[in-house]
């Protein structure tokens, strides 16, 4: 059994009006300790549930092995495989093989849709910043919205790309809390790189435990 710990604070209001959610933590297993700051704010236009959302997420770790690099901040979204806590459902954890659920992902720490972990790696440090926002117009059936991301970290990529500066820019589309299917259109170079097509480049986030009946407050 392996342990770790997890505690920090939270500050969020609620409402309408320019929501935020504020939150400082830290982590710590048997070779490792990290610690990060995370802020949501969404800047309110008016008409309802219309806004320019704002993301801003930094972390460092204190300490590591260099023996396990996955407990360090990922830069794209961790897929079902990645995630070492198990978090949420995941229909193809454990599939070794391409396929379409091997595209689930959850959005934390560095924030890209971009499947770069697998070549990029783990990061000691990294800042990120993450903007979406309303389309103009009456609010579609289901909602479209465009996104843009930027990050900076502490390594680039090996090769003829190695700047640590990383930005893409695109559109999501679904059901808010439940299902959100990302396209990053535009990309820079060393995310180009790993990825080639940008239908290669396509994810989604599927949170199944919202359908269950027992939910811990």
């Amino acid at each position: 059994m392996l342990p770790f710990l997890q505690f920090g604070y939270i500050l969020e209001r609620s409402g309408l009006i320019n929501p935020f959610n504020f939150s400082v933590s830290s982590e710590s297993g048997k070779s490792f300790q990290k610690t990060s700051v995370d802020l949501n704010y969404t800047l309110s236009y008016r008409g309802r549930n219309r806004g320019l959302g704002i993301r801003f997420f930094s972390g460092i770790m204190l300490k590591n092995n260099a023996e396990y690099p996955f407990y360090r901040f990922s830069a794209g979204g961790r897929s079902g495989s990645e995630q070492y806590l198990y978090q949420g459902f995941y229909l193809d954890r454990f599939n070794l093989n391409e396929t379409f659920w091997s595209h689930q992902m959850s959005l934390s720490e560095g924030g890209l849709v971009s499947p770069v972990n697998n070549t990029l790696g783990y990061s000691r440090w990294l800042f990120s910043l993450s903007l979406t926002s309303n389309l103009p117009g009456p609010a579609l059936w289901i909602p479209v919205k465009p996104f843009v991301n930027v990050l900076l970290n502490d390594h680039g990529i090996e090769g003829t790309v190695k700047t640590p500066l990383f930005f893409e820019a695109g559109f999501k589309a679904g059901l808010w809390n439940f299902f959100e299917i990302y396209i990053p259109l535009l990309v820079s170079a060393n995310i180009e790189s790993i990825t080639g097509s940008y239908k290669d480049r396509i994810r989604f986030v599927f949170k199944l435990n919202v359908l269950n009946p027992i939910r811990l407050k």
